[in-house]
């Protein structure tokens, strides 16, 4: 999972890359195959809490999702600065 979580921040760093310095090809391969293991991960990790801590949280993911914004996902990507541009 936390390799999963790598290359969701990697997709997040190639957006801030200069046209030319990546293969935006590859690049959108890799991260759609990624967006393509969330729904199995989230599960894997689901199965790994008790009932009442996988109930916790399932609650806690309905405020968390309303309370976010798009420049949150960028908050702990190395070198990205969210309030930048």
């Amino acid at each position: 999972m936390l390799e999963l979580d790598a290359d969701l921040a990697e997709a997040l760093w190639a957006l801030d890359q200069p046209k030319g310095r990546i293969d935006g090809d590859a690049m959108e391969r890799d991260t759609l195959a990624s967006l393509a293991r969330i729904p199995a991960a989230r599960e894997q990790l689901l199965e790994l809490l008790a009932v009442e801590e996988r109930e916790a949280l399932l609650a806690s993911v309905v405020t968390a999702r309303s309370r976010l914004t798009l420049s949150d996902a960028y908050l702990e990507v190395p070198g990205r600065d969210p309030f930048a541009g």
